[in-house]
């Protein structure tokens, strides 16, 4: 195992616009959802190309959030949506995973 890759669904994490405030959330998604960015290697930011330009500026600050979370992982944001071009060599074969450092951190 190389790498240990998650990605970070703008939506799923920080809610979409159209999403009703009066709708429960269910915590242990939420956790589950915390923890794959806490153990990951490599986040990939998704879905950013579906901000408007003013909402452009936020990508900053959900980096920042992810940062938090976990300051070890890459954080990686497409230059394309829907991966068009992308490098996979980016998340694949990195060899950032190392099991004794998740073992110690689990």
């Amino acid at each position: 195992l190389g790498t240990v890759e998650s990605e970070a669904d703008r939506e799923k994490y920080f809610g979409s616009d159209d999403v009703d405030d009066t709708e429960e959330s269910d915590e242990s998604i939420v956790q589950l959802l915390i923890d794959q960015i806490e153990f990951a290697n490599v986040i990939v930011l998704n879905k950013v190309d579906l901000l408007s330009g003013d909402d452009k500026s936020s990508i900053e600050q959900i980096k920042a959030v992810l940062q938090k979370l976990n300051p070890k992982a890459a954080i990686i944001v497409p230059d394309k949506p829907k991966f068009e071009e992308f490098d996979a060599g980016k998340i694949i074969n990195t060899n950032l995973f190392d099991m004794e450092e998740a073992q110690e951190s689990a």
